[in-house]
Order: structure tokens, then sequence, then C-alpha cells
């Protein structure tokens, strides 16, 4: 589970009367926020920062050539894992 969806499942809701009532107390707050009407959520207050993630991580999605090479290096990966260099191994080379 992404730490998207973590804080998603942390996240308050409120109503809209409230929500508006208290709204700079609410906009503090660094987990999302959902905002309901008549009980049914509507809107996802989230960080700024957050948001620019998840639209980075879509486009990502998107990017069919970027797709395809994750998908072979998967099947790479399966056929020969001891040929598998560590994340840590390619980090330390930067």
């Amino acid at each position: 589970m992404t730490t998207l969806a973590k804080s998603l499942l942390k996240a308050r809701y409120f109503g809209t009367r409230e929500y508006k009532a208290h709204l700079s107390e609410h906009l503090k707050s660094r987990l999302p926020q959902i905002i309901t009407v008549y009980g049914e959520p509507k809107k996802v207050v989230m960080e700024y920062d957050e948001v620019m993630d998840l639209i980075d991580w879509y486009e990502e999605l998107q990017d069919k050539q970027l797709m395809a090479d994750i998908a072979q290096a998967r099947q790479e990966y399966q056929k020969h894992p001891e040929k598998a260099i560590p994340a840590e191994k390619l980090f330390d080379q930067w």
C-alpha cells in the first residue's frame, strides 16, 4: 500500500458546515481531509506536494514505453534473478 493510500485511510471526514467554520485550522493539517455533503464524500483536500506526486505517478503510468520497459525488466528478472543488481549497489555508484 502506498503512502498516499495509507494517508487517505487516516483521512478525517468533515461536513461542509464544520469545515467552513474551522477552515484555517483544517488547512494546517498535513493529513488529507474528505469533505462530505449530506454524508457523501465529495472533495479531498491534500498537501500540494502530494498532489504533484500523484500527478507525476499518473503521467508515468500513461507512458507506454516506460510501462513496456518495466514489464520487460520484470520478465528478465524472473528468468535470471541471479543477474539482478541490488538498488543499494546502483546508488553507491553515483
